[in-house]
C-alpha cells in the first residue's frame, strides 16, 4: 500500500503530520531536512524516510528498523518526532562509507 505525496499539501511538514501521526517513527536523512526547513523537497515527493521500531505497511515509506530510540538525538514538534540536526549530521558520516562510490577506501 502507498501512502499519500506531498503534491496535495501546501508543506512538507503538514504533509508528514498527516501521513506519520499516530506512527511511532522518526523523521530522518532528507525528510528530517525538509521538516527541520534546511532543504526545500522535491517537486511530487513521495518518499518518507524514517527510524522505526518495526517496518510499517507502507512502501512509499523507507523504515530504518532499530531496536530502540536511546540512541537517536530527536526532538518533538506538532505530534512528529525529527532527527535533530546533529543526528542528520552523524547519520551523514556512518553513512558516508556506503554512499560515495568515487571515495577511496
Amino acid at each position: 500500500m502507498i501512502t499519500k505525496v506531498s503534491d496535495n499539501y501546501i508543506s512538507n511538514r503538514a504533509w508528514f503530520r498527516d501521513v506519520l501521526k499516530g506512527q511511532d517513527v522518526i523523521l530522518r536523512g532528507i525528510s528530517a531536512l525538509e521538516y527541520l526547513q534546511l532543504f526545500d523537497g522535491y517537486f511530487g515527493e513521495s518518499k518518507i524516510y524514517v527510524y522505526a521500531k518495526s517496518r510499517g505497511i507502507y512502501k512509499n515509506i523507507d523504515y530504518h528498523v532499530i531496536d530502540t530510540f536511546d540512541n537517536i538525538d530527536y526532538f518533538h514538534h506538532d505530534s512528529i518526532l525529527c532527527s535533530s540536526a546533529n543526528q542528520l549530521i552523524n547519520d551523514l558520516f556512518m553513512d558516508y562509507g556506503n554512499t560515495d562510490e568515487q571515495a577511496p577506501d
